[in-house]
This record gives structure tokens, C-alpha cells and sequence, in this order.
């Protein structure tokens, strides 16, 4: 474009344009606090060092862009918090401005401008004014609002400028999820929660080149955001850190289940605040955690769920929720996608006669009409049913209509604790899991719908190449923990309600990566994977690798 050759020409010429930004530090560094910004895109930049300044004070990660000058000229493909255009505007000619706040707006979630509105004296190689687009506040405002929906004006002292602050794109979702590791990396597909793990050689050719490995070409797309973690501390014999956080984040829950693991109903008086939690999820994200699983409780009665949502969604986390479904409405369900989540499990035990049994009368339809709510909004929908003797034939049934509708279905076994402490007759043994697996044997042999524990061996990672260490039992401690809604971290929910000691209080811990060290040093854990073998050893119980079917033996039993 004519414009943006006569920019590079004054560029030549040692015309030192930028500076302006350089007034407004203040104003951005508190927009930036008080919208937690984590990225910040300099659109039209220029010379201007005000990101540099920013950045010595706050950990962002930030972009330039400015088509005149050949280090900033390509745009990055990331989206970002927010993107400020700093006395840029006015020098874009109409022809072109839509094309360039359309290019803007995509970018960012935030958008800052700042516009002269008045004529200047610099001129361009070509004679004419480098300030072309000339208009009055009024003009401008008229302009943006075909774009954007909630303005604000920022008061300035410059009579001669207006200052705007917006919402550009809903929302940033980021395409992959990668943290390093000694070995390469773990990919998550934050889409779809699905990981995968990758070598050196691999990691450094998706980072510089943007090659993917032939296998996991469907992930490669155009305009790519990709969350990357590096290494900061070589972690041996283990991943660098956990991938999933299981955050309960309350007891209250309006319904009282007859096997409720932890006993949910009355919320907690010692419960973390949204504030806390914020702050946990920020720190979660600079590690590299890619999936935060809401859990209660039930977390639609957390005020404040929505922000924390939206808030790990932004940092590149696949966010998922696990609800009871009856109080998700078609407001609900909208609020959910439009936060950013990527997954919501449901809990169905069964048909309606045993689901309200489990669970309270006239639950059975409000979660499955929460569930098509859910379904219309775009939202991946999975159906939890928690199998026990009593339920059984039902919960094979369920899962069957379930395939048939093409919604998947996770039979999870049941462990008696909390609530459920006086049902471990029906927990399920080596018998009942095979008569389970034959039952459901045409849904189990094609890849189907249907999935859960014993059923079939899908953890949701495909592991593509050799690990340098081994992993022993499930996910608890390895790959995941749990957060109780008063801060204690256990290492899994099951685990906690069978009073395994907590390994710590997020408000004690000062660094969470050596934390995570320490968590796989922990004896109580050790001593778990060590009656692993023993455990499937005995006869007529069904092999595990669940530390907490181990822990609920040990109870009464030794190995």
C-alpha cells in the first residue's frame, strides 16, 4: 500500500515516530493491573519502547507490530489480552481503516486507542500530510461503535486526542496447550482435552517452523495459538509438572446424593475467595497446568464461577466442568460457552426411577435438560454414572442409549466414602466388571461412545514415544491433583475422602514446583504404588491401578 512506503521512507530518514505512547505509561500500567493482563500487542508501534518499560515491571509477554519497519513488520498470530493503538488511526486513510480496526479487533480481547483528532505539521516524503484521517470525537466514536459494543472514553489531558478502551473478541482461546519436558514436551489440544507426548526434535520444529509431526497434522491449522511453558528446573524420573488441577470449589451443592465421596451439601466457612483462586490459576498457568476441572460440591452455586472460567480459558487452559446439571438453564448453559468452557461432565446414575432414587425426585429430567442445553450452545457434553451394584443393569442400559444418541458416557466405579460410606457392599468386584464388560461388549468393540473404568484402557493420552521414566498407578500425583475448597491439596478427591493426608495449603506454599517435587517423594504416596502389586495379586478383585481402591482396602485389610 502507497501509505505504508512513504512510512518506511520516513522510517529511512531517521524521523523518530513512536513517541507518544510513551505519555500514556501511567494510564496502561494501570489498565494492565486492573484487568490482569497477561499480553499486549503494540499495533502501529514504531520506535516506541513503552512495552519495554511495561515489562520491566510486570511479567507480560509482548508483540510489536508496525508494517513501515522490517523487525516488526509480520503480525503475530497470537492473540493477546490487549492490543493498544497509540496515535496510529489517524494515519491510516479511509480506504483502508475498516480493513485495519477488523485486523485489530481480532486480535485482542481488550483494545485501547488513542486518536488525534487536529491536523500536524509532519508531512511524508510524498509531500502530504502523514495525519490524513482527520475527525472530531463524535466521528470517531460513530466509527467504532460499528465494531465494537461498549466504549469507554478515557479522560486524557490532551485536548487534542480522545482516548477509547473496548472489548474486541470475546474471548482468547489458544489451539494448543505444550509444557516442556527433559524428554520433549506434553501437547495438549485444548479443544478437545486429548494430550499426546512429543520429542525435542519434535517440540522445536512445531515452535520455529510450525511442522508437525505427520500423525498430529490435524492440529495444524492457520492462525495457531499456541501456549508454550518452558523448562525453568530439570526434573528427573517425572513430569515437569501436573497437567490436570481438579479444583473443588465448594461443599454447597443442592442436592444430597446417597454417594456423595465427600459428604457436599453446606458450603464450607473456610472456603478461598474468587481472589484466591484467581491468583492460584495464574500460578497453575505459569507452570504449565492445561486443564482445570471445576468440581464441588456443585460449582455453579461458587459466585464468581463464570470469571474464574473465563480467566483460565484466556491462559491458554482447557477448562472442564463437572456438575450434578440441574441448575444449568438455557441462561446457564450460554454463560458457560460464552466464559469459554470446553467441557462439561454430567452426572446421570441411571433412568429416571433409579437417578432420582440415587440423587432426589425430579433430578433426572432437569439434568437431561441441562444437558441439551448445554448440546445447543456448542458445548462437548459427557455423561458420568457412577456404577454400583444396586444401579448396575440400569447404568448398562443408560450407556447403550447413550452410544445410540452419540453422547459419550464415562462409567466410573464407586468407592464408599463420604455419604456413600455405608455402601461398600456395593462397590463392584472382578465378577460384576466382567459381567459389565460383556454387556456392553458391541459398544466396547468399536470405537464408540462408551467408556470408564476396567471397561477399556483410555486415559486420554496417547503416549507416541518412549517415556525415560515409568508411570506407576493412576494419575494422582503424577499427572494431577486435587484442591479442597478450604486449600488443602490431596492428591486426589477420592483419596481426600478417605482421609489420606493432605500433602499441604496452596496459603502455605511458596513455590509450587518444588512442591510438585516433594509430592512424589511423599511416603504415603510411595507406600500406595508399592501394594499396586500385591493388590492385583489377590483373588476375585478386579485389577487397578486407582490408589484409592488401594487406600479404601487398606482400611480394614493388609497386604
Amino acid at each position: 500500500m502507497d501509505y505504508i512506503k512513504q512510512y518506511k521512507l520516513l522510517y529511512k530518514r531517521k524521523k523518530n515516530y513512536g513517541k507518544t505512547s510513551i505519555k500514556l505509561y501511567d494510564m496502561l500500567k494501570k489498565i494492565i493491573n486492573d484487568l490482569n493482563i497477561s499480553s499486549v500487542l503494540d499495533y502501529g508501534c514504531g520506535k516506541s519502547k513503552l512495552l519495554d518499560l511495561i515489562k520491566k515491571n510486570k511479567k507480560i509477554k509482548i508483540y510489536r507490530y508496525d508494517p513501515a519497519i522490517k523487525k516488526y513488520s509480520k503480525l503475530t498470530k497470537n492473540k493477546v489480552n490487549l492490543v493498544i493503538c497509540t496515535d496510529v488511526l489517524q494515519h491510516v486513510p479511509l480506504y483502508d481503516l475498516d480493513r485495519v480496526l477488523k485486523e485489530i479487533k481480532s486480535k485482542g480481547i481488550y483494545i485501547l486507542f488513542y486518536i488525534k483528532c487536529t491536523n500536524h505539521k509532519t508531512k511524508l516524503p510524498n509531500k502530504t500530510y502523514a495525519n490524513c484521517t482527520v475527525y472530531d470525537k463524535k466521528w470517531w466514536l460513530e466509527k467504532l461503535s460499528n465494531y465494537y459494543d461498549d466504549i469507554k472514553e478515557i479522560k486524557i489531558s490532551d485536548l487534542t486526542s480522545v482516548c477509547f478502551i473496548m472489548k474486541g473478541e470475546n474471548i482468547m482461546n489458544y489451539d494448543i496447550n505444550i509444557r516442556e519436558e527433559v524428554f520433549g514436551g506434553t501437547l495438549m489440544d485444548v479443544k478437545t482435552g486429548k494430550r499426546v507426548y512429543i520429542t525435542k526434535k519434535e517440540l522445536k520444529n512445531i515452535l520455529n517452523n510450525n511442522i508437525f509431526p505427520k500423525d498430529l497434522q490435524y492440529l495444524n491449522k492457520d492462525n495457531l495459538n499456541i501456549k508454550f511453558t518452558k523448562l525453568t528446573k530439570k526434573v528427573e524420573n517425572m513430569f515437569s509438572f501436573f497437567d490436570i488441577v481438579y479444583l473443588e470449589l465448594t461443599r454447597a451443592c443442592n442436592l444430597k446424593c446417597i454417594h456423595c465421596l465427600n459428604n457436599s451439601g453446606i458450603k464450607q466457612k473456610d472456603e478461598l475467595t474468587k481472589e484466591d483462586l484467581l491468583k492460584l490459576i495464574k500460578n497453575f498457568s505459569s507452570h504449565g497446568v492445561q486443564e482445570i476441572r471445576f468440581t464441588g460440591g456443585e460449582p455453579l452455586l461458587f459466585n464468581g464461577i463464570y470469571d474464574l472460567i473465563r480467566f483460565a480459558t484466556e491462559e491458554g487452559i482447557c477448562t472442564s466442568l463437572g456438575t450434578n446439571g440441574t441448575l444449568v438453564t438455557k441462561e446457564v448453559a450460554k454463560k458457560l460457552k460464552e466464559s469459554g468452557l470446553k467441557k462439561v461432565v454430567v452426572s446421570i446414575d441411571g433412568n429416571k426411577k433409579t437417578h432420582d432414587k440415587i440423587r432426589g425426585k425430579k433430578n433426572y429430567q432437569k439434568a437431561m435438560h441441562g444437558l441439551k442445553y448445554l448440546q445447543k450452545n456448542g458445548i462437548n457434553v459427557r455423561v458420568n454414572s457412577v456404577i454400583m451394584k444396586s444401579n448396575m443393569e440400569d447404568v448398562i442400559k443408560l450407556a447403550k442409549k447413550m452410544s445410540r444418541k452419540k453422547i459419550t458416557i464415562f462409567i466410573r466405579r464407586f468407592i464408599s466414602s463420604g455419604r456413600g460410606k455405608h455402601l461398600e457392599n456395593n462397590m463392584l468386584n472382578k465378577k460384576d466388571y466382567d459381567y459389565v464388560r460383556n454387556k456392553l461388549q458391541k459398544e466396547l468393540t468399536k470405537k464408540t461412545y462408551v467408556n470408564g473404568h476396567y471397561l477399556r484402557n483410555d486415559e486420554g493420552v496417547n503416549s507416541r514415544i518412549k517415556l525415560p521414566f515409568e508411570i506407576r498407578g493412576c494419575k494422582a500425583g503424577q499427572r494431577a491433583i486435587t484442591i479442597l475448597p478450604n486449600g488443602d491439596v490431596n492428591l486426589c478427591g477420592f483419596l481426600a475422602a478417605q482421609d489420606f493426608p493432605k500433602v499441604g495449603n496452596i496459603k502455605e506454599i511458596d513455590d509450587f514446583l518444588n512442591f510438585w517435587i516433594l509430592i512424589n517423594k511423599n511416603d504415603h504416596l510411595l507406600n500406595l504404588r508399592n501394594n499396586l502389586d500385591k493388590y492385583n495379586k489377590l483373588l476375585n478383585v478386579q485389577e487397578t491401578y486407582c490408589l484409592a481402591y488401594i487406600a479404601n482396602y487398606l482400611k480394614d485389610n493388609k497386604l
